[in-house]
């Protein structure tokens, strides 16, 4: 549980590995971390990764990090998706819909700290050094480390701990440490969508078929701020269907999360001006996805942010170049983000934590454009 104590408290990691399927094996195994933080490495990348040429010359290690997917204890919020089915279909203004999300939280806090789960010991350093308790554990030397999102910051972080045990290191979708992505979330979200318009404008069909498309946009944010509508959702896990509120905030968030997705930004124009027309189909079919979405452990989440990124000022949440539709409530969302961190209570790391990271081990970088919560600037 916590590596300074290695006569102490256990934890139980889950961990898969895909064998090399060629004729030659390389003693260097891919290793995986996915983002979140709070992400499952195994569930999401077991699948996607049997078939990858990588497979022909190495292994490909997977491992839920502490805190996420099948590892034990995992930090998981059912409170927060029961609130969701119970929520889903009221009409709520912004203040309410934030202190019930806050609440159910403080709830999924209290229950684990209940069961004896030492929160402060789930953060971004003991998680790290779990990466060479693994390579240990599965008789590996050294090993090439691939991070996406809170992976990268993950990796990173490896890079300083154990610099030793890493032969080369992909870093996809950059989060710095010197750099506090809860603080620049709507700055690299009004970025994105800056790019989604552009490429809109600049391509000759999509500028035909939905003209002025950032005008549209803020205008359904305006229009369902005051006038919410109603969406057909369905729970993948229950086939429960709902008459889902669409308010402005639920709009916005869809599309922003939309932008994770190379496979659904092509579809956002086409969302966007469905809005505008009030069609909510597709609209209800996409937010369906991300509504009802259980693979995150969002206690995993709290731990790490606030131990680690909760030292900041909220009015450096906006900046004159920000939309105003966006940045109306961020300074508010983020001083309750801190509130809530103080709720959460965990130690906070070193504020060397946040020092850049020097190294030699040859590392790829790669980001992605649209990208709305780590831009190309990460890299």
């Amino acid at each position: 549980l916590e590596h300074a104590k290695p006569g102490g408290p256990v934890i139980k990691l889950a961990v898969a590995v895909l064998r090399a399927t060629g004729s030659t094996r390389e003693p260097d195994p891919f290793v995986m971390l996915q983002g979140g933080p709070g992400g499952g490495t195994i569930d999401t990348y077991a699948t996607l990764m049997s078939a990858s040429p990588l497979r022909q010359s190495r292994d490909i290690a997977l491992f839920d990090q502490r805190g996420t997917g099948k590892s034990l204890p995992a930090l998981k919020c059912p409170e927060a998706i029961a609130l969701t089915r119970t929520t889903i279909e009221l009409v709520q203004d912004r203040q309410t819909a934030s202190r019930r999300s806050w609440e159910a939280t403080q709830a999924c806090r209290d229950r684990l700290a209940g069961e004896g789960v030492n929160l402060s010991a789930f953060d971004s350093l003991e998680n790290a050094a779990d990466i060479d308790s693994v390579r240990q554990a599965l008789g590996y030397g050294k090993i090439n480390l691939y991070g996406v999102s809170y992976g990268t910051l993950l990796a990173l972080h490896a890079m300083r701990l154990n610099p030793q045990i890493l032969r080369s290191v992909i870093l996809d979708a950059v989060v710095p440490p010197q750099n506090n992505f809860v603080i620049e979330a709507t700055r690299t979200e009004n970025r994105a969508l800056s790019e989604l318009f552009a490429a809109c404008a600049a391509d000759a069909r999509c500028a035909a078929d939905f003209p002025e498309l950032e005008r549209v946009y803020l205008a359904q944010i305006e229009r369902l701020s005051k006038t919410p509508a109603r969406a057909r959702m369905v729970d993948p896990a229950t086939g429960a269907v709902y008459s889902a509120v669409v308010d402005g905030d639920t709009f916005r968030g869809l599309v922003f999360q939309s932008l994770y997705s190379t496979e659904l930004i092509p579809l956002l124009p086409a969302i966007i001006f469905e809005v505008k027309g009030d069609y909510f189909g597709t609209l209800g079919n996409v937010a369906s996805l991300f509504a009802f979405d259980q693979s995150v452990a969002s206690g995993m989440y709290m731990s790490v942010i606030c131990a680690e990124d909760a030292d900041f000022n909220p009015a450096d949440a906006v900046s004159p170049d920000i939309r105003p539709a966006l940045a109306r409530f961020a300074v508010q969302d983020a001083t309750d983000f801190q509130a809530g961190c103080r709720r959460w209570n965990v130690e906070l790391l070193p504020a060397s934590i946040d020092d850049p990271v020097v190294s030699d081990i040859p590392a790829l970088v790669l980001n992605g454009r649209f990208d709305p919560i780590t831009p190309p600037a990460n890299g």
